[in-house]
């Protein structure tokens, strides 16, 4: 649904009214399955919720909800359904169906999921659900939430399915599509499955025993059918019951010595659980994460925030690698009840701003405590935070922080100057470096013995290739920098911009320009026009609200007719003669991007002179 782009109809703030009905309304739609949900939390009193409402592409009529700069509810055909942005923090509210990691791809290109598609783990509880109930789609990787859709078949239908054939969830959202760009464009958090492996492992256990006990009872039977026989063939009845002893001596040694090996397994296993309890102290992780994270990771800009999105955007990253971090198991049970502690010390002031929701609105940082905890950093800490603030899943690339390319002119193979590069091994439409082109012309110049001091002497394929075939016959030798001039001009013009930790992005051409323009309304009134963001990876609706907040100045977004579905390009309008505000915004610590790639500064109002 949201995978093209969608056109906006209107997009206000929802009244208290509807905002009661709004609360009704999910709580109905999610409560039914046992799952209680803390309405009140979800939708404070005071939060301000806007209401979205858009035609998609296919002309369907949608309203979306957002909180927090993120939507959270969309409501189509009169149902209400969560967003991924929702259901990370929700994780229980709806069915989770897996599927392998390569389906989340097709899934994003507009395909529904097919009952192929779904995996059934042993190891793992499949969700019980009836046809036409909302599903959330994750993969066996990651339980956390990648799609959303509606349940084509029941839970039972799926399990029972022999051919295993038909869709299984018609897809309506997906990680990656319109709806995400709407929200704060953050990855998925990793939450792994709980697969119920120890009950397995006991079962297996008990088979193998019984089976070893099973194999020996049929050997002990052989054994006395020979006895039998070997005695009525006229052997000593001595010996035969001496070799029945014997067997069942055996048998009963090795069930001995299995049941003593189980025993002494569990004995270990037993042991070892004790020793790593007594080792973590999971109280005193808790104080190290909490003090890590309120001293490196949480700004007082942040304040005021959820508790909850506290401990999952900053205490659980703060914890080591080699150690998971469980509230539960600490001596306080619940992270509410950890949070009065530490402000009852003064080192933090929590508030329920919402009803039933605690929030950190305050962190004193000249507090005893705050200054004598010391982080400890880890080298793989600071490689993980200069590589984490670029991040790419299922073809999804997001940055934490916007960091500008490296933009760098190249030249291209093309057919005026193949006739040379096809000697050194180059073909047609490859793109070289200007340094690559000047060692490929020495290694030739040098290989066939054409250079005289300053001067490169012009063979037949150098000087066609220079010259064409009828130009300057007369020439037959040239300096060294107008061999590198001449042939850089006649090749094809790339650019290529290269982001941290992405491959770089080549295009034919000179380097693009975001373009800024001005253009008068009714009334006379000027507004500003900035468009060609998507070209430097600059989010529209991000530089939308930016310019917005430093112009105090009224904006609109709309898609532009000329740009292709799968790579829409955006324009930002801005009231008034911004072009001024633009170019401080494009220029300064947020985006840096340098001057000469913005056109129309031309545009700008002119200074008004001294008056006499």
């Amino acid at each position: 649904m949201f995978q093209k782009p969608f056109r906006t109809k209107s997009n206000t703030l929802l009244r208290s009214s509807d905002k009661k009905r709004l609360r009704s309304e999910v709580e109905k739609s999610f409560s039914a399955d046992g799952f209680s949900l803390p309405i009140t939390e979800v939708i404070g009193n005071k939060e301000e919720v806007y209401i979205l409402k858009l035609y998609s592409h296919k002309g369907d009529n949608v309203a979306i909800y957002s909180m927090r700069n993120s939507p959270v509810l969309f409501e189509h055909e009169k149902k209400i359904f969560p967003s991924v942005y929702f259901l990370w923090e929700h994780t229980m509210l709806v069915p989770s169906i897996p599927t392998q990691t390569f389906v989340i791809q097709k899934l994003a290109n507009g395909a529904d999921l097919m009952l192929p598609g779904v995996v059934f783990h042993p190891n793992l509880d499949f969700p019980c659900f009836e046809r036409g109930s909302v599903v959330a789609i994750n993969t066996l990787e990651n339980s956390s939430a990648l799609a959303v859709g509606v349940a084509l078949m029941s839970s039972n239908e799926m399990l029972e399915s022999i051919d295993k054939r038909g869709k299984a969830v018609h897809i309506l959202h997906v990680f990656g599509d319109h709806l995400w760009s709407l929200g704060e464009k953050t990855q998925p958090p990793t939450i792994p499955h709980t697969f119920d492996t120890h009950e397995n492992s006991t079962l297996d256990k008990n088979t193998e025993l019984e089976n070893l006990v099973e194999n020996v009872e049929i050997n002990s039977s052989e054994v006395e059918t020979e006895t039998t026989d070997t005695t009525e063939a006229g052997c000593s009845l001595e010996g035969g019951d001496k070799q029945s002893t014997d067997t069942e001596e055996s048998v009963e040694n090795e069930t001995d010595t299995l049941m003593e090996k189980e025993s002494i397994d569990e004995s270990t296993s037993v042991e070892e659980e004790t020793e790593i309890e007594e080792v973590i102290d999971m109280d005193e992780v808790l104080r190290v994460c909490f003090m890590t994270a309120i001293k490196s990771t949480l700004k007082d800009n942040q304040l005021p925030i959820l508790a909850s999105s506290f401990y999952r955007s900053h205490v659980l990253p703060c914890s080591p690698p080699d150690v998971n971090l469980e509230i539960k198991k600490t001596s306080y049970k619940k992270l509410g009840k950890y949070l009065k502690s530490v402000a009852a010390t003064g080192l933090i002031e929590v508030k329920e701003l919402t009803k039933g929701a605690d929030s950190i609105v305050k962190v004193n940082r000249s507090h005893q405590d705050y200054c004598h905890f010391k982080v400890v950093k880890r080298e793989a800490d600071t490689n993980e935070s200069e590589e984490k603030n670029t991040e790419v899943q299922f073809g999804v690339v997001t940055q934490k922080q916007y960091e500008p390319p490296e933009i760098s002119l190249l030249c291209g193979v093309n057919a005026a100057t193949l006739s040379f590069f096809k000697e050194m091994g180059v073909s047609k439409g490859g793109v070289l470096m200007p340094t690559e082109v000047r060692s490929l012309v020495t290694e030739y110049v040098n290989m066939n013995n054409l250079a005289e001091g300053r001067y490169v002497k012009l063979d037949p394929i150098l000087h066609n290739t220079l010259f064409g075939r009828q130009g300057s016959a007369d020439v037959t030798q040239e300096s060294w920098e107008n061999v590198f001039k001449i042939l850089t001009s006649k090749m094809q013009v790339h650019y290529q911009l290269k982001f941290k930790n992405m491959t770089p992005i080549v295009h034919k051409g000179t380097p693009p320009c975001v373009e800024i323009s001005t253009q008068k309304r009714t009334g006379n009134k000027k507004v500003t026009l900035v468009k060609n963001l998507e070209s430097f990876l600059i989010d529209p609706h991000q530089f939308m609200d930016v310019i917005r907040k430093s112009a105090q100045a009224s904006t609109s977004i709309s898609l532009l007719p000329n740009s292709k579905p799968n790579h829409p390009f955006y324009q930002v309008l801005v009231q008034g003669n911004q072009v001024q505000n633009v170019e401080s915004i494009l220029t300064g610590e947020l985006y840096k991007l340098p001057r000469k790639y913005l056109k129309g500064l031309e545009n700008a109002p002119k200074p008004k002179g001294k008056r006499k």
